[in-house]
């Protein structure tokens, strides 16, 4: 009896992989735009510090989280090996900012994890040591 009064649940909607892609790639331009702005710059030595992307506080910088996947997809070793990346998580580093946690994996075992925060003011040109990178972000 009570029954027609309860609210009809209206049907799921499925969305397909084209529309939330589209839907990811405009919320990272929104979050890049905003948090661009906020993000430190990067100096050229920090890139040549031996702890460049591997210390949260000296992370790999890139726009957006696209960019992100880009840089980790364009990961090689030293000698052009590819690797795998998983994300191990995101943490915050000294800076206030957000930075993305990678666990790289070499011939099937742990080598390093990289850190990269993908709300930087530019993207990242180079690898961190002992890595190159083969794409082009820009």
């Amino acid at each position: 009896m009570f029954n027609k009064f309860k609210k009809k649940e209206e049907p799921k909607k499925d969305i397909d992989l084209a529309e939330a892609m589209r839907m990811l790639m405009e919320i990272d331009s929104l979050m890049g735009e905003n948090n661009a702005q906020s993000a430190r710059a990067v100096s050229e030595s920090a890139t040549e510090r031996d702890d460049y992307g591997f210390s949260v506080d000296n992370p790999v910088y890139v726009t957006s989280i696209m960019k992100e996947y880009a840089y980790v997809a364009g990961l090689r070793t030293a000698d052009g090996h590819e690797l795998k990346c998983d994300r191990a998580g995101s943490t915050g580093n000294s800076y206030g900012e957000i930075v993305d946690v990678y666990d790289v994996y070499v011939g099937g075992r742990k080598a390093d994890t990289i850190y990269i925060c993908p709300y930087g003011r530019r993207n990242a040109e180079t690898a961190p040591k002992g890595y190159r990178f083969y794409g082009r972000l820009n």
